[in-house]
């Protein structure tokens, strides 16, 4: 962003096509002369009040809409500065034309996230928090929503500014000692450990919970395999309350895979339906789907495995047993149609299976279902709401908390060999300026851009 700091700004701050409502957001020092010329009833207006006018051009005179205008005198705005929000009707034509109207009093057009951008510089809100923001706005589940409101209420910067000021109050001590060696003594081991351990905690926490993070911000895959007419298909479209995938007592109805989204206990699945693997077929399309599917199966997180507990394990299960060990990710066997008047246990081996957790189920039970989806929340364990301001979803800053990782292990191990202090003084200082860089205290002005490129325009 080249454009100066200090020009007003303004942008449509709602998403984009037709709506009941939309809104103009105009912020800097112009905001108010911009108002005046626009809206018919000009100010005084009352802060952080609705006021109902009608909006003209103010050079055409044009009549634009009839609405409602906020004004946030700053400081106290989301952005720091004198704020004016227009909020008419969500017309795209209307939004344009009074979008026109702000330009043609001197404002120009805001960059994406320029108004956070705006927040972060003026104090209001940290780079921590401002990430924060455009995660809840693209949260696609009500973890992912939590998460986001946790950092948005600033816990992940209370515990990372914490953890800053535990590590400067052993810097000082320890650059303290180097300078005046006959004053202030060298630094206890006690007093080492105790001053490092808010940021080793932190780091810890945010490490033991980063593949958790992943799953929040991009799903966990969770994809359905098994023999022909086991019953996938029905699984399938139970879980999503819905017909989905076709059900056929003919092997190989489903010739490829099916895929969606469903929500779990707050967290998203990308759930895959499956072709039936076995090895008799000479259908070229099924052959080619079950070749698709082993690719998926590798980098799927979560593998539901159905057997059928009306017979034996045929040859192609017994193979894919003797290859399941060898996955990375966690398994749940189901052993179906328990319904039926054929099931019986004792076809499936036990010895082999017991590896992995199991569930009896019909797919025709209800009660089974919730059972199964209870299940597999268990093999994505989340953690407590007091540990959401440690789920770092967010790969800047996981890079960042990974250095300042790198640097704590330096620290330490340093300190355990009796490395000379002024060593000791540089992996703290690199510790602290890598958890400054996720709250915004140590951050150039290329890496601030690139963050809020991220952002939508009237954000």
């Amino acid at each position: 962003m080249t454009d100066s700091h200090s020009d007003t700004i303004a942008a449509i701050a709602t998403a984009s096509g037709a709506a009941g409502v939309g809104i103009i957001r105009v912020s800097g020092d112009l905001s108010l002369a911009i108002a005046n010329a626009i809206a018919k009833t000009p100010s005084p207006y009352q802060a952080r009040h609705l006021h109902y006018t009608q909006f003209f051009h103010p050079h055409t005179k044009a009549f634009i809409d009839e609405g409602c205008l906020i004004y946030c005198p700053g400081p106290k705005s989301f952005t720091g500065e004198d704020v004016i929000e227009f909020h008419c009707h969500g017309s795209p034509l209307v939004l344009q034309q009074l979008l026109r109207a702000c330009l043609a009093e001197g404002a120009r057009l805001a960059h994406a996230g320029e108004f956070s951008k705006r927040a972060l510089m003026n104090g209001k809100i940290d780079l921590s928090k401002a990430e924060a923001l455009i995660d809840l706005i693209e949260a696609d589940s009500n973890m992912a929503m939590q998460i986001s409101l946790s950092k948005v209420q600033g816990q992940l910067y209370q515990h990372i500014q914490s953890a800053r000021a535990a590590l400067m109050h052993l810097l000082q001590h320890i650059e303290a000692s180097i300078d005046f060696p006959d004053e202030v003594e060298g630094i206890t081991e006690p007093e080492f450990y105790e001053a490092i351990a808010p940021a080793q905690k932190l780091l810890d926490d945010a490490h033991n919970l980063k593949d958790f993070g992943r799953r929040v911000k991009s799903g966990t895959r969770a994809i359905i395999l098994g023999y022909p007419n086991v019953g996938k298909s029905s699984l399938f479209n139970r879980l999503l309350g819905e017909s989905r995938a076709i059900v056929s007592q003919t092997a190989g109805t489903t010739r490829d895979y099916i895929e969606t989204d469903i929500e779990l206990g707050g967290l998203l699945f990308h759930l895959f339906d499956t072709a039936g693997f076995r090895s008799e077929t000479s259908d070229d399309i099924e052959v080619a789907g079950i070749q698709k599917i082993s690719q998926l199966k590798d980098e799927s997180d979560v593998l539901i495995w159905v057997l059928d507990g009306t017979r034996e394990l045929c040859t192609d299960e017994q193979r894919f047993l003797g290859e399941l060990p060898d996955y990375d990710g966690e398994v749940l066997i189901l052993i179906n149609k328990r319904d039926h008047e054929d099931f019986d246990l004792t076809h499936i081996p036990q010895d082999p299976l017991s590896a992995w957790p199991q569930l009896i189920i019909s797919t025709q039970n209800t009660e089974d279902i919730s059972a199964l989806k209870s299940e597999v929340l268990k093999l994505v364990p989340a953690p407590s709401s007091e540990q959401h301001w440690a789920v770092v979803c967010n790969t800047r800053q996981l890079a960042c908390l990974d250095m300042a990782q790198a640097h704590m292990t330096d620290l330490i191990e340093h300190y355990k060999a009796q490395h000379p202090h002024d060593l000791l003084a540089v992996d703290i200082k690199a510790c602290i300026a890598k958890l400054g860089e996720i709250t915004g205290d140590d951050l150039t002005e290329e890496v601030l851009d690139g963050v809020f490129s991220r952002f939508c325009v009237g954000k």
